[in-house]
């Protein structure tokens, strides 16, 4: 609590009282909402944490609240194959007409992403 001067006797008073004790004039809600817009609230939702290790609290950027958990995306990317035909020169095997070969450019791999999602509006964020 702080003291604040009436604005009427100039008594010291707190800032939390209904009326001034002495003159009875009644305190403007403006200095109630001064002192409690000061005081930190506690934060309950989740952290970021930034490249040197310090915690970043996550607001959604649609609704601003607080309300967010983790999220994970797992995305696949497949493979890729390249396949060649040749003809058939072999004198042993008559009766196949061509040659088939594959050759893998790529593997096929599945890799996870780490976001956020706002239990409040559904936004899925970064």
């Amino acid at each position: 609590m702080a003291l604040i001067k009436c604005p009427e006797c100039g008594r010291q008073i707190s800032n939390m009282a209904q009326s001034c004790p002495k003159c009875g004039i009644p305190l403007q809600f403006q200095y109630q909402n001064n002192y409690m817009n000061n005081v930190p609230k506690q934060f309950n939702g989740v952290y970021r944490y930034t490249l040197f290790g310090k915690k970043k609290e996550v607001y959604c950027p649609r609704c601003n609240s607080a309300n967010c958990s983790h999220y994970q995306v797992q995305k696949v990317i497949p493979g890729k194959t390249k396949t060649r035909y040749t003809a058939n020169l072999n004198p042993l095997h008559p009766f196949t007409l061509v040659n088939k070969k594959e050759k893998v450019v790529r593997k096929e791999q599945t890799y996870t992403q780490n976001k956020f999602i706002c239990n409040d509006c559904g936004k899925i964020f970064f």
